[in-house]
């Protein structure tokens, strides 16, 4: 195989974006074909170690010299949320057993569908049945997944509707000690 029939050069926004969304500063990002070093100097950039790799030395010594001439930019203005899959986990049973949502509740879709909280903790809707949230959105959605989170919404006493991720964040901050229960 020739070199250039698996190149595939990347730009740096896009790296950019890549890396602040699954990357902390200080972690190392392997690129193991760097080429130019786009990938390396975009780490460079945004505090991240790299560690580059090419067969052709006529590329590293590229890439060295493009990530010798990189000069790290200044993240403190930038808040960076923690990816998903390190915050707290909160089920929606819960939701359930802390009081904020409970059994014969009805929450609301964005189109207005409407199901009812079951006992165990699913919901349940006259035509598609009894489903967890996710599953029963992604039902209502016709489509094959989707983040029952994000779709459904409780509604309060005054009428209003909260979403149920805003309520998963309520417990979340309770969880991790950010808020006292009320």
């Amino acid at each position: 195989m020739k070199r250039d029939e698996v190149y595939t050069q990347k730009p740096m926004d896009l790296l950019r974006r890549v890396i602040l969304s699954s990357t902390k500063p200080g972690d190392i990002i392997l690129d193991p074909f760097v080429g130019s070093g786009t990938t390396a100097a975009t780490a460079k950039e945004l505090g991240r170690q790299f560690i580059g790799i090419d067969r052709e030395e006529t590329y590293v010594n590229a890439a060295r010299e493009r990530v010798k001439n990189i000069t790290p930019i200044d993240l403190s203005g930038i808040e960076v949320s923690a990816p998903k899959r390190e915050a707290i986990k909160v089920s929606f049973r819960e939701l359930i057993d802390a009081g904020l949502l409970y059994v014969g509740q009805t929450l609301v879709g964005p189109r207005g569908d409407r199901v009812m909280i079951t006992h165990d903790g699913q919901l349940m809707h006259t035509l598609y049945g009894k489903a967890s949230i996710h599953i029963m959105a992604a039902r209502i959605q016709h489509s094959v997944s989707f983040n029952g989170w994000d779709y459904w919404s409780a509604q309060k006493q005054d009428g209003t509707l909260v979403a149920i991720d805003e309520i998963r964040k309520y417990v979340r901050d309770i969880k991790s000690g950010i808020k006292k229960a009320a």
